[in-house]
């Protein structure tokens, strides 16, 4: 079992300053005793206000979709995933520090990372004081893929000059990204107790805690880094079923012939099943969808970064005149693809061996930079 931030505060193991507080935090934050970070945090100092990243508190709300101020035991929760990405001066008039808990997916692509910044940064400019209740990567702490983000792709799903998948704990992101970005906060990271580098999140006896509406079991959270680049096409990555992100298809897919283009592929560490699924939301709501189910069967071979921009272009090549990539959301804006994959190589790199150097050429570089940021090897 390992131990989170979280559960140092209640045991009182680590004690927070006296003063006021504002509590960054959504439903993924949970002690190893089941209970969640805003029932925590208010018994053990003054919580006067609680900021809620996408998905809202209760993560109830789809991706994507505004989220709205609303109340919580009496404490007001101010919503940044609506007119405001960042608490404003006004938010934190009389607090005295701010305090973040929340389980991120060790994505790039999760917004959780830049709700974090943002609120870094407003403590910053405060000078108020930011307590890290750090969390374990669920993919381990060592294995980075994937290229680095340029800077004329950043979005908020993806802001910062590191690789897809980046093989640290949020707390060792926080620093690092502190010191490349030049924020000047106040950083106190409250560490994890019995973690190791080298193990994924369902290698603990801790209970598992859903991230995302629609990353409900750890399962999902592995075929995520794959299965996501979907979400920038008019292919189904399965939201809308019960097991998103675990399964991806369209109307007008052969699944047959699918599976076979599939398997010829041989991507190590997965194996594939057909299926027919019918979406209740999102992509292809209330039609029959034809396409595939995936199992990792071996995580150490498995690489979701390229197993993804591979999956990619092979339904794209298999049916040229029905794969769609999704338009900018916002008039001036790049294909969000684009802002998945943090750069444009993906309309035209089509050899394995280029697209695995693109995801492997950029991991040296980091796993360098950021060892300084490390506080567990």
């Amino acid at each position: 079992m390992y131990y989170s931030g979280l559960d140092a505060i209640e045991s009182d193991t680590f004690k927070l300053p006296p003063g006021k507080g504002a509590l960054v935090t959504n439903m993924s934050a949970v002690s190893s005793t089941n209970n969640y970070a805003f029932d925590i945090l208010p018994r053990k100092c003054i919580v006067k206000t609680i900021f809620s990243p996408e998905h809202g508190l209760f993560g109830v709300e789809e991706a994507g979709a505004p989220v709205s101020d609303s109340e919580y035991a009496g404490i007001p929760v101010i919503s940044l995933y609506g007119d405001k990405r960042a608490p404003s001066e006004e938010d934190l008039e009389g607090i005295d520090f701010l305090i973040f808990d929340i389980q991120d997916t060790g994505l790039r692509i999760f917004t959780y990372l830049y709700t974090m910044t943002y609120c870094m940064k407003a403590a910053g400019k405060k000078g108020s004081p930011f307590y890290l209740l750090d969390r374990p990567n669920p993919l381990n702490g060592d294995t980075i893929e994937g290229n680095s983000l340029k800077k004329e792709y950043r979005s908020f799903v993806g802001m910062y000059a590191v690789p897809q998948r980046y093989g640290l704990t949020i707390g060792e992101f926080a620093r690092y990204i502190r010191e490349t970005e030049n924020i000047d906060v106040d950083l106190i990271v409250v560490p994890l107790g019995g973690w190791s580098r080298d193990r994924y999140l369902d290698e603990y006896k801790n209970n598992f805690n859903h991230p995302s509406p629609n990353l409900p079991s750890f399962e999902s959270v592995l075929a995520y880094g794959a299965t996501s680049l979907f979400e920038g096409t008019n292919i189904s990555e399965g939201r809308g079923t019960a097991m998103p992100f675990l399964i991806f298809g369209a109307p007008w897919i052969e699944e047959d012939l699918l599976l076979s283009k599939v398997l010829d592929e041989n991507f190590p560490g997965i194996s594939w099943k057909k299926i027919l699924f019918k979406p209740a939301g999102s992509k292809h709501a209330g039609t029959i969808c034809h396409g595939l189910r995936m199992y990792i069967t071996d995580r150490a071979k498995y690489t979701p970064i390229y197993t993804g921009l591979r999956l990619v272009y092979i339904v794209k090549s298999m049916y040229p005149l029905d794969f769609k990539w999704q338009p900018p959301f916002k008039k001036g804006q790049k294909p969000f693809i684009e802002y998945l994959t943090g750069g444009n190589y993906i309309y035209t790199v089509t050899d394995p061996a280029v697209l695995s150097d693109i995801c492997t050429r950029d991991t040296g570089g980091f796993r360098e930079a950021s060892k300084a940021f490390r506080i567990y090897d």
